[in-house]
């Protein structure tokens, strides 16, 4: 793997949550999707369920944090994600 690859991916768990999440949708979501589907992306990754972890380092976040919370959002019916889990 290039250094150049791996000092992104280093940079990448120093940032916080909201911040990995707002350059994945500029750089991968918007340019790629319909508006219609983008919306759905901003709604689910700014949505309600993940406005705990919008400050939190992402190096911080275990496979069992993001387990409890898909139990939670398959909990409040939203049926669609319980593959996930």
């Amino acid at each position: 793997m290039p250094v150049s690859r791996i000092i992104k991916f280093v940079d990448v768990f120093k940032q916080d949550l909201s911040c990995l999440v707002a350059n994945f949708m500029g750089q991968y979501v918007k340019p790629r999707l319909a508006v219609k589907t983008q919306k759905g992306y901003d709604g689910v990754l700014f949505g309600q369920d993940l406005d705990g972890w919008k400050n939190v380092a992402v190096s911080t976040i275990t496979r069992s944090d993001v387990r409890e919370r898909l139990e939670h959002i398959v909990g409040r019916g939203c049926p669609t994600i319980h593959w996930l889990i």
